[in-house]
């Protein structure tokens, strides 16, 4: 059966799903996730400007290598510490164990925060 042109049934049309709540919400997050991908392989002196300004990620990535050299949770090597999040603390500790640099650490940790 066909309708006619400005009928009730060919007015009603399918929000585009670029528009609805849950489109905007899913390009927003794509756009945050290549911004941090891209971050992820910028230099250290950019990350250090733009990306963990005022950020705690270096002590607990500092906490990490210690744990991977010396079995246990330590920043300086001498003094055992508690004041990180035990889950985090974990993940970056195996990142640790893999990647040996300071660097590369960092890297694999904005990658892995990322997703």
């Amino acid at each position: 059966m066909a309708t006619k042109p400005g009928s009730a049934a060919q007015s009603r049309t399918v929000p585009s799903p670029a528009r609805s709540p849950v489109g905007i919400g899913l390009a927003f997050l794509w756009l945050a996730l290549l911004f941090q991908l891209f971050s992820a392989f910028q230099s250290v002196q950019f990350l250090n400007q733009q990306v963990i300004v005022l950020d705690d990620a270096y002590y607990y990535f500092q906490v990490a290598r210690n744990f991977a050299a010396h079995a246990w949770a330590t920043f300086d090597g001498i003094h055992a510490t508690s004041g990180i999040q035990l889950l985090w603390g974990l993940i970056l500790f195996g990142l640790a164990l893999v990647f040996n640099e300071r660097i590369a650490l960092l890297h694999a940790a904005l990658v892995l925060s990322a997703l």
